[in-house]
C-alpha cells in the first residue's frame, strides 16, 4: 500500500506520504510542507531500511 496526499485543512505539513508491505520492516508514514518533502525525506528513510530505490 502506497499513497501521496495533501490535505489542505491543515496548517502545516499538508503533504503525507505513506508506504506499507512489500520489503519494508514497518510502514513509512511521512507529513511534510511540500512533496518535494515528502519524498525526499521517504527516500532517505527507506535507504535505512536497506531499500534502494531506482529512479
Amino acid at each position: 500500500m502506497r499513497f501521496l496526499r495533501v490535505d489542505p485543512e491543515r496548517e502545516q505539513n499538508q503533504w503525507t506520504f505513506y508506504v506499507a508491505q512489500g520489503p519494508l520492516t514497518d510502514p513509512v508514514r511521512i507529513d511534510g510542507s511540500s512533496v518535494n518533502d515528502c519524498v525526499g525525506r521517504v527516500l532517505a528513510r527507506l535507504k535505512e531500511q536497506g531499500i534502494s530505490v531506482p529512479f
